[in-house]
């Protein structure tokens, strides 16, 4: 018995099998590593110098840093090792819809460009390969995304991480860059992260006494921005402390926080974990 790969309708999948039972073809599969279940969107073949392209969502329920590597690496075997390139979506919708554009923006088009969570490159004239971790997707503030080099030794990690879990989409907050003229005080939210990753619930635990115009503004943004978090999906479910302040004002939850973004000129964010049960 061995690990093999079978695409039924785009759809690809994992399993202990001898051959694929619709007769469809057999690709080994990486003996590092399970490859989690992926729907093929596109898959252009490598071109003289053109690279291969392809569009691919992974299941809910798998989407893993882990899981993005192990995938595209055997994507890679699958193409003979020649120059690839690989969008990675957390969506079959978004897998199906996205088109590299920047001047169309369509609603579907937009969502497809937000649901980019991570872009592989391969290009075996340099040995250059890397997974990028694109947590506002295509096209936006490439200051926030995670690089990772696949030819390094040593092992490299997430930028944003929670609990061990990688935090994998977000929303900055330039729509609140007026905010800075007033005085608005630090607002702290306790959030729970299912295992799925998603952020199931959202309540406000504290917010500053001093009443201003923008305070009932600010309370709206960061609960909407808060909801709109994913992780990594995990064993457990974590109950998380996120406080949103003006970024040169000082909290205690700052210093203490392992997890800080600066999601606009003005607004930063910190969270850290207060329970984690199974």
């Amino acid at each position: 018995m061995r690990h093999v790969n079978c695409v039924v309708r785009g759809i690809c999948f994992s399993l202990l099998m001898a051959c694929c039972l619709d007769g469809s073809q057999v690709v080994a599969a990486d003996t590092s590593c399970t490859v989690p279940p992926f729907f093929v969107a596109v898959d252009a073949p490598t071109l003289d110098d053109v690279p291969g392209l392809m569009q691919v969502s992974l299941n809910e329920g798998y989407f893993t840093v882990a899981n993005v590597i192990c995938l595209v690496r055997q994507l890679k075997r699958d193409h003979g090792s020649k120059a690839l390139t690989v969008l990675v979506f957390d969506s079959r919708y978004a897998a199906d819809e996205f088109v590299p554009s920047e001047i169309e923006r369509s609603g579907s088009l937009i969502r497809s460009h937000k649901q980019l969570r991570a872009r592989y490159e391969f290009n075996p004239r340099t040995n250059d390969e890397h997974v990028d971790l694109t947590p506002l997707g295509f096209g936006r503030d490439l200051q926030f995304d995670t690089r990772i080099d696949l030819t390094a030794d040593t092992e490299q990690q997430c930028r944003f991480t929670l609990a061990g879990r990688c935090l994998l989409a977000f929303e900055t907050m330039e729509e609140l860059e007026s905010l800075s003229a007033r005085p608005v005080g630090p607002i702290t939210l306790i959030g729970v992260v299912g295992r799925d990753g998603k952020i199931v619930r959202v309540r406000i635990a504290t917010t500053a006494r001093r009443q201003s115009s923008g305070r009932d503004r600010f309370i709206r943004a960061a609960v909407s921005n808060l909801k709109a978090w994913r992780f990594e999906v995990g064993p457990r479910i974590e109950t998380i402390r996120v406080t949103y302040v003006l970024a040169d004002t000082t909290v205690a939850d700052v210093a203490k926080a392992t997890l800080r973004i600066r999601l606009s000129n003005d607004i930063a964010v910190s969270a850290l974990t207060i329970t984690s049960t199974r």
